[in-house]
This record gives C-alpha cells, structure tokens and sequence, in this order.
C-alpha cells in the first residue's frame, strides 16, 4: 500500500517570462515625498483677516442698502393727492431701483471675483471688498437722489 495510485500531473498556470514582463515589485517603492509648504507670512494672514472683515461689512451694507430701497415708494407719497400738482416720474423711480440694485449687484461680482483670483495668484485681497462697499455707498447714494427726484421733493 506504499504505491500511490496514478494521478493525473497537476495543473499548474503558465508561469510568466520574466525577460519580457518584469516581475512585479513587493513591497511597492515609497512615492516620493511632498515638500512641505513653508508657512504664512504675518502679512499675508492680515491681508486674509482684512478680507473677511472688510468683505463682512460689504455683505451687511449691501443688505442695508437693498432695505433702504424698500422705502423708495415713500417719496411718491405727495403724488397721490390732487391738491399737490406735482408730477412724478416712473422713469426716474426705475433709475433709483437700478442704481441700487445694480450698485449691490456689481459690487459683489467685483468683490468676488477679486478676492478669487487674487487668492489663486497669491496677491493682496482686501482691496476688492473696499472697493465693492465704496460701490455699495456711491449706488445707494445715487439711488436715493434719484428717488427724491423722482417724487417730485
């Protein structure tokens, strides 16, 4: 019983050719490291800290801005009555609205788009939210006038 009983020959898969496929590699070789990225200078972290703040102001005199405008039908109060004879204007009361709406409006295009590719290219950030409220100021501004003008006060 030492014998062992015929067996088929054991299936073994085809073995690979080294010379034209390289063995694979184990463990795999460590990736090269990254550098580590020096950190930020103090002015570049006033530069952001001054972006956020001046960029926050803008954000809440905008919304100021756009409630203000609310009040604009007030002006045409005085048109309503027969007794007054003064003309008012839908034009200008539309102009008012525009100047506004559109100062708030492009003043945030302008703030953001500024503040983004000055971020990207690693320039000064503040200046565009500072520009963005001066817009905010002069659109409010003119829109007032504008609604004064056009209820005839």
């Amino acid at each position: 019983m030492s014998e062992s009983p015929d067996l088929p020959p054991a299936y073994l898969p085809p073995q690979p050719i080294y010379p034209v496929v390289p063995p694979p590699v184990y463990p795999y070789a460590y990736p090269t490291p990254v550098p580590v990225r020096t950190p930020m200078s103090g002015a570049r972290i006033a530069d952001i800290v001054a972006t956020v703040l001046v960029g926050t102001l803008q954000v809440a005199l905008s919304v100021i801005a756009v409630f203000w405008s609310f009040f604009f039908p007030m002006a045409w109060d005085s048109c309503s009555s027969s007794y007054s004879g003064r003309t008012c204007s839908d034009g200008l009361m539309v102009a008012a609205y525009g100047g506004v709406w559109g100062g708030v409006a492009l003043a945030a295009a302008l703030a953001l788009t500024g503040v983004l590719i000055g971020a990207l290219r690693g320039r000064l950030m503040f200046m565009w939210p500072l520009l963005g409220t001066l817009i905010v100021v002069i659109g409010t501004v003119v829109g007032t006038h504008l609604a004064e003008a056009a209820g005839g006060l």
